[in-house]
């Protein structure tokens, strides 16, 4: 797992015995990928889920990557939005992103360039914590 700057990370913790469905991390997965995914979009990015493998992707290129852990059901860990990282650490043999051989990984940055649009950790944050 690679965080570094150009990252949002964000670790909820969350006590899931007092939520309406309790006990269920799979749902809590799906929740944490659906954030990302409307957070994605309010910047024109179409974040998806991938039916095998946790987090969310544009394309066949990971954007978002979540891990949660949980404690008498305190969830800790969270997720990771690659904003604007130096994509480069994943181009070596050295981090392979979650363990997924042959799938890219990409960032709000490189997405949005390439509809000539930028992007910055404070407009994300003012989004994401909206």
């Amino acid at each position: 797992t690679y965080h570094g700057p150009g990252q949002l990370v964000v670790y909820p913790m969350l006590n899931l015995r007092r939520h309406p469905h309790k006990q269920d991390l799979h749902w809590y997965l799906r929740m944490v990928e659906e954030v990302i995914i409307k957070t994605l979009s309010s910047f024109g990015i179409t974040g998806v889920r991938d039916e095998i493998n946790t987090g969310v992707w544009v394309g066949q290129e990971k954007i978002a990557a979540v891990g949660v852990n949980s404690s008498r059901w305190i969830t800790t860990h969270g997720f990771a939005i690659n904003v604007m990282p130096d994509l480069s650490y994943f181009d070596t043999s050295i981090i392979l992103p979650c363990g997924i051989d042959g799938r890219g990984v990409t960032s709000m940055a490189k997405e949005l360039n390439s509809n000539g649009k930028n992007i910055s950790l404070l407009s994300l944050e003012k989004v994401a914590f909206a």
